[in-house]
């Protein structure tokens, strides 16, 4: 065996000089960095965020409810010998002097947090706030502010975005206080809205162990949330950008795997006459078999090595790019994408050598004076079979996403059954053509026939890579077009709640007068969905439908006559004020494919003491981005408007203008006005880096792309070199040639065009329409 490595070394050296494995070793290179370096990204950031989550979380689980928990609870929990930590969540008013401010008061147990620092060695009547509750109420550290019945001394502010990963957005600044302080305050009675959580820390056994035993017990406006749970914002744009990461990710992994595939059939083919000659000196099977195998293997373990390092170092370009958006360090990166790296480069370069290794032993010694063409062995065709397969396998295994990788790879199939068809319409119409012509044009479609197969097979290739590259490229330009819109420059930056109905008119007028415009003010209420057409809606619904939080929590409903602009009706029908029957509802649409509603099913809503009933008219898709007043549940006017309600807007304030937002908040008392101008500068930021990072993935693509173009001009160019030279030999001018050369590549270049811009048009809509 060390013989053989030793040869194989030697004859990879000099073929390696000889420039015999460069494209294999690029197309390799290409895949390997390409991949390891997106996994060794993802894998940074999940870790990460998992770390993260845990710290904002405070434990590893948290239970949340709109009751107080029951002590057997935590009963059950210290006998698990896990730690707990409680946290009261509740809206109340603080005030320095005569100035008012509503806040979100967050009332946490000395064992708070389970895991990080967030409050360690707090002092009592001590409370720590956001840096806004000091600008609102002009105050500074170590001043004092009253809430409810007691005074309390400001002690830090909370530079950390505290909780943030399970409350999403704030409409209120918060301010953190003792649990134990809670009843000096007087702010908690009888009734008073609290969310409670409970949260949970220990060995993971444990914990499982105390879910189980939790679960059964839980009710509605109870959960049990850990890490998977929670995430950042910014939803859509992280998921578009997954999904195109994968894609990228896909089309490089084909492409390589084409290139590769190619090379080594040429590579093969130029190795006949070794093979042969080996064989005349008497080379058994298995000392050829072995002596490509080593081969492979060193140049798939140098190739994949070198990809993995340049991946590692792809990685730090996308941590540097996303350093400020994520505000924590990533953990270092772990040693799995090394293995998945090697793991590429063997399949790839196996999965198509493979097939070829078993024939090339089976030349005969004859070959060198024959020069036979050799053909695979039905034994050998069951192993391409096989080898496909196991790249298909492959690339839906290391890609990660399950339905977009397999209708991808489904669409590519069917394209290459369209494609090969269209081939041989392209054949049968220039054989139609071939007696209507003369001289060098009918010379070009001559070749074109003459080389039929080979033609058929550059044609399906070519117009499959352009296919990948455009339908890559049109994704890229419609994500990045759709994020550019989605953000213009008068996207709403302020947010004002609970406006009295008595105020509507007088706030329209005020920023009617200062030239601010609303897209409207929209009535709320709130209520909790309780009943399916007629049955309790947890015990009739899906597992996916009971996991969504719209049902364990109550939702802000609304009503109105027109839907808002970027609201639109996907199915059923709009009201109107002809519409005898006022008890109707519009809701989400991927809420309704949750919870598998149909039109005309009838929702029961608790809301106070009232259950309020409506069929569904329509389903309609909300632009949640906007950062305009969006809902699940929009209702036909009349059904709600007696019971009690408060009115929401939103609207663009420039730098110079937030005087107006004091305004408002002086002549309105009891309205909340969020500033959400930083968090749309982190928006944007983010779309800016992401969209770098789209265009650096697509280079992988076009580099691939480009790999098989030289790839496939190889394969033929020799032999039509040869053909070239004999007709110079009878006589035929270079005009001649170069013409019958531009008849035969125009044909075949406008049918690749033509049919790559419409192919790719087709499954680029058909892919933006479905996933992004």
């Amino acid at each position: 065996m060390l013989k053989t490595l030793n040869l194989a070394i030697k004859f990879l050296w000099r073929e390696w000089r000889a420039g015999e494995w460069l494209i294999v070793f690029f197309a390799l290179f290409i895949a390997v960095s390409a991949s390891t370096g997106l996994h060794f990204y993802i894998d940074r950031l999940m870790r990460g965020l998992d770390q993260e989550s845990i710290k904002f979380l405070g434990g590893d689980v948290a239970i949340r409810s709109s009751v107080s928990f029951p002590k057997a609870w935590t009963q059950k929990a210290r006998l698990l010998q896990l730690h707990t930590a409680e946290v009261w969540s509740y809206p109340s008013v603080v005030s320095v002097n005569d100035k008012l401010q509503l806040v979100n008061i967050q009332a946490v147990s000395e064992t708070y947090p389970l895991i990080g620092s967030t409050i360690k060695n707090k002092r009592p009547f001590d409370v720590w706030v956001e840096p806004r509750v000091l600008s609102l109420l002009m105050i500074q550290k170590n001043e004092m502010l009253t809430i409810g019945a007691h005074k309390f001394r400001v002690g830090k502010t909370l530079t950390s975005d505290f909780d943030a990963l399970n409350t999403g957005w704030n409409i209120a600044p918060r301010v953190l206080i003792r649990l134990a302080d809670v009843p000096a305050t007087q702010t908690v009675i009888p009734g008073s809205r609290i969310d409670y959580q409970l949260l949970l820390t220990g060995q993971k056994d444990r914990l499982n162990q105390f879910r189980k035993w939790l679960v059964p017990q839980l009710q509605p406006g109870q959960r049990i949330l850990d890490v998977h749970d929670q995430r950042f914002a910014l939803h859509n744009v992280l998921e578009r950008t997954t999904n195109f990461i994968y894609l990228a990710l896909l089309v490089v992994l084909i492409m390589s795997a084409v290139a590769i595939a190619m090379s080594i059939q040429q590579y093969m083919r130029r190795h006949y006459s070794y093979v042969a000659l080996w064989r005349c000196l008497g080379a058994k099977e298995a000392q050829i078999k072995q002596l490509f195998f080593w081969q492979l293997t060193l140049v798939a373990v140098i190739a994949g090595g070198i990809g993995i390092v340049a991946g590692y170092s792809m990685q730090s370009i996308f941590a540097n790019l996303f350093t400020d958006f994520l505000q924590f360090n990533l953990p270092v990166a772990g040693i799995k994408p090394i293995f998945l790296g090697f793991i590429t480069s063997m399949t790839l370069l196996y999965a198509f050598a493979f097939p070829v290794i078993l024939e090339l032993p089976k030349i005969p010694p004859l070959f060198i004076w024959r020069n036979e063409i050799i053909t695979y062995s039905s034994y050998s065709y069951t192993y391409i079979v096989i080898s496909i397969m196991v790249v298909i396998g492959f690339l839906y295994w290391s890609t990660d996403f399950s339905t977009l990788i397999l209708f991808f790879i489904d669409i590519l199939f069917i394209s290459i059954a369209l494609l090969y068809a269209i081939s041989l319409l392209l054949l049968k119409a220039s054989r139609s053509l071939l007696d209507k012509t003369d001289g060098s044009i009918r010379r070009g479609i001559h070749q074109l026939l003459q080389y039929s197969d080979s033609v058929s097979f550059q044609f399906v290739g070519f117009t499959l890579i352009l296919i990948l590259l455009l339908t890559l490229n049109l994704i890229r330009t419609d994500i990045l077009i759709k994020w550019q819109s989605s953000l213009p420059p008068n996207t709403p930056n302020n947010f004002a709640f609970n406006i009295a109905p008595s105020d509507v008119s007088s706030i329209k007028d005020l920023l009617q007068k200062n030239q601010i415009a609303i897209e409207g003010i929209y009535p709320m209420t709130r209520g909790r969905l309780v009943e399916l057409n007629g049955k309790r809606i947890l015990s009739v619904i899906s597992a996916k439908g009971r996991a969504n939080n719209a049902l364990h929590r109550e939702l802000n409903l609304s009503w109105m006559w027109q839907l808002p602009s970027d609201n639109k009706i996907v199915q059923g029908y709009m009201w109107s004020k002809k519409n005898k029957n006022n008890e109707l509802v519009s809701v989400e649409r991927n809420l309704a494919d949750d919870l598998q509603l149909h039109l005309g099913d009838k929702l029961t809503f608790q809301i106070g003491e009232q259950k309020i009933s409506a069929k569904i008219a329509n389903f309609r898709s909300v632009e949640w981005g906007s950062f305009h007043p969006n809902f699940f549940m929009i209702f036909l006017p009349g059904l709600l408007d007696q019971l009690p309600t408060t009115y929401i807007t939103s609207f663009h304030l420039k730098t110079h203008e937030t005087n107006i937002a004091n305004q408002l908040i002086k002549q309105f008392p009891n309205i909340t006005i969020i500033d959400v101008s930083i968090l749309l500068k982190q928006i944007q930021d983010i779309v800016n880096k992401i969209s770098y990072a789209i265009q650096y993935l697509f280079l992988f693509a076009f580099a691939s792309g480009v790999l098989i173009f030289v790839t496939s001009l190889q394969a033929s160019m020799d032999e039509r070199c040869q053909a070239y030279y004999l007709l110079r030999v009878l006589g035929a001018s270079r005009k001649f040639i170069y013409k019958s050369i531009f008849v035969e590549f125009g044909i075949l270049l406008v049918s690749i065009l033509f049919s790559s811009i419409l192919i790719s048009s087709f499954i680029a809509s058909s892919l933006i329409k479905m996933y992004f």
